[in-house]
């Protein structure tokens, strides 16, 4: 079916011109009013997730989403040969500079609300979730058999790239079954114990492509990967895409974690794990 078809039959709006734009289209509204369309893939009980959490964080008060749009059936997706779009709002911006130090200092301060704000929801009834919440052990010793594995073929091979990796390979081994033990040793498991409660999560892809910087602040976009999960691995993430962006300055990463606890103060048993999980390959 035509976008401009799909758009009219399922809202009330009359649509004047649409343009490819990112992942979608913008919808130039016959009212001069924008909107965003765009095909996603994942299932309308995820979406119903993802759109009762935007719901909740706009209950407390963090109003920077791209909220999705009720259709006339008060669904939030259009199904169409097995394929669902939505639609929202159109926020003008740019995509967040992560060579830029202010757009940064406003990135950082964006994530921590985000945490703030996201802490305590509970998704809906048969609403499709994710769940990660002490699944890093497992995660880090399946990566050190990967690393293992690759050691063994490329023991077996003579390019020059398998001799490249074979002189690199044992630094990242070491390094990740190092962290492993040290996870392993820390309190990660009481951290997880107490967030069941607390129920933190995680956006899981807060780059630069997910933040976009407008007239009316920062937004963030992309939920399609947020999941139940201590926020520290959320702040790391974020760190290390900023750190490659300025040569790993250490004053840097010591500058965004102020910024975050003025907002979030950090446990020690937090700031423990932060110092491994930013270290494992």
């Amino acid at each position: 079916m035509e976008i401009e078809k799909m758009i009219e039959t399922n809202y009330d709006i009359k649509v004047s011109s649409y343009i490819p734009y990112r992942d979608g289209f913008i919808i130039n509204a016959q009212d001069k009013k924008k909107y965003f369309f765009k095909s996603v893939n994942i299932s309308e009980e995820r979406l119903m997730f993802i759109d009762g959490l935007k719901k909740y964080l706009a209950q407390n008060g963090f109003h920077n989403t791209d909220r999705y749009l009720e259709t006339h059936t008060q669904s939030i997706c259009i199904a169409e040969e097995n394929i669902r779009f939505v639609l929202t709002d159109f926020i003008a911006g740019r995509e967040c500079d992560f060579f830029d130090a202010n757009d940064i200092t406003d990135a950082t301060r964006l994530l921590a609300n985000f945490h703030k704000c996201a802490k305590g929801y509970d998704h809906p009834d048969n609403n499709y979730m994710q769940n990660y919440l002490g699944m890093t052990p497992k995660w880090y010793a399946k990566k050190i058999k990967e690393f293992n594995r690759i050691k063994s073929r490329a023991s077996f091979r003579k390019t020059k790239f398998d001799s490249l990796l074979m002189e690199h390979i044992d630094y990242f081994i070491e390094r990740s079954t190092t962290c492993l033990t040290k996870l392993k040793q820390s309190n990660y498991l009481e951290l997880v114990k107490k967030a069941y409660n607390r129920l933190p999560i995680c956006h899981n892809d807060f780059s630069y492509y997910s933040i976009l910087c407008s007239e009316k602040g920062l937004f963030v976009i992309n939920f399609d990967s947020c999941q139940y999960e201590l926020c520290v691995f959320d702040l790391m993430d974020f760190m290390v895409r900023r750190l490659r962006k300025c040569n790993w300055d250490i004053d840097e990463a010591k500058r965004i974690l102020v910024i975050y606890n003025e907002i979030i103060p950090l446990s020690k048993d937090e700031m423990d794990l932060l110092k491994i999980i930013i270290r494992f390959p």
